[in-house]
C-alpha cells in the first residue's frame, strides 16, 4: 500500500510537470517568427524550452511589435474565457469509483458496454469502435481534468506575457482545487482509471 501511494504521488507530480511542459510548448508558438533573434534553444525529452526567446518576445510585445499581436490577442482571449469558467474537481463527477470515494479519479474504458444478457449488465463486454456514453462527460473525471489543464496552460501563459496578476490568481485557484484543498482534491492514485465494471476496477491504460 505504501508503495502504491509513493507511485501515485509521483504520478501527480509528473502530471503537474507535464502541464508546465505544455505551457512552454504553447509559448514557443509565439516565437516561431523570432528566429532572427539567434538565441539558443535547449532541447529536452518533453518539449523545446526557449526561455530567453520567450523573454525577447515578451519585450517585443510590450514595445508594440505587431509580429506577435495576433497570437498574443488569441492567448488573452483564451485566458479571458478561462477566467469566466469555474474550477474543476474530481468530486464533480456523477459516478463514483469502486472505492465509493469521489476523491478517487475515475475513468472507464470507452468501448465497453453492459452485457444485456446478464443481471445488472456485469461484467461489461467490449464493442469495438462503439463508444459507451456512460464513459464520457460528467460521468467521469477526464473531461474536467482536460479542461483544468487547458485553462491552467492558457492562464499561466497569459500571465507570463501580460503580467496581469488576475491570470496568475486564477491559475493558482485551479491547481489548488484539483490537487490541494481537502474537500475537492484528487486522491493521489490512478487505481480506478480505465476501469471495466465487473471485470477490472482499473487498468494500466488509465495511466496513459
Amino acid at each position: 500500500m505504501k508503495y502504491k501511494k509513493v507511485v501515485a504521488s509521483l504520478l501527480c507530480f509528473f502530471s503537474v510537470f507535464i502541464i508546465w511542459c505544455q505551457q512552454e510548448a504553447k509559448a514557443t508558438k509565439l516565437v516561431v517568427e523570432a528566429t532572427q533573434l539567434n538565441v539558443p534553444i535547449i532541447k529536452t525529452n518533453f518539449t523545446l524550452i526557449a526561455s530567453k526567446k520567450i523573454a525577447k518576445v515578451k519585450q517585443a510585445i510590450q514595445q508594440g511589435d505587431t509580429r506577435f499581436l495576433p497570437a498574443y490577442k488569441k492567448l488573452l482571449k483564451d485566458a479571458d474565457h478561462a477566467m469566466e469558467e469555474g474550477v474543476f474537481s474530481v468530486t464533480q463527477k456523477s459516478q463514483v469509483a469502486p472505492s465509493g470515494d469521489k476523491h478517487d479519479y475515475l475513468s472507464l474504458a470507452p468501448y465497453w458496454w453492459p452485457d444485456p444478457t446478464k443481471i445488472e449488465g456485469l461484467p461489461w463486454i467490449r464493442k469495438d469502435g462503439e463508444i459507451n456514453p456512460m464513459t464520457r462527460g460528467s460521468n467521469v473525471d477526464h473531461p474536467g481534468k482536460d479542461k483544468m489543464i487547458s485553462n491552467v496552460k492558457n492562464l499561466s501563459l497569459a500571465f507570463l506575457f501580460s503580467n496581469h496578476v488576475v491570470y496568475a490568481e486564477k491559475t493558482k485557484e485551479l491547481i489548488r482545487v484539483w490537487f490541494l484543498e481537502e474537500s475537492t482534491r484528487m486522491n493521489p492514485n490512478l487505481d480506478y482509471a480505465q476501469g471495466v465494471p465487473g471485470k477490472s476496477d482499473g487498468r494500466g491504460f488509465g495511466i496513459i
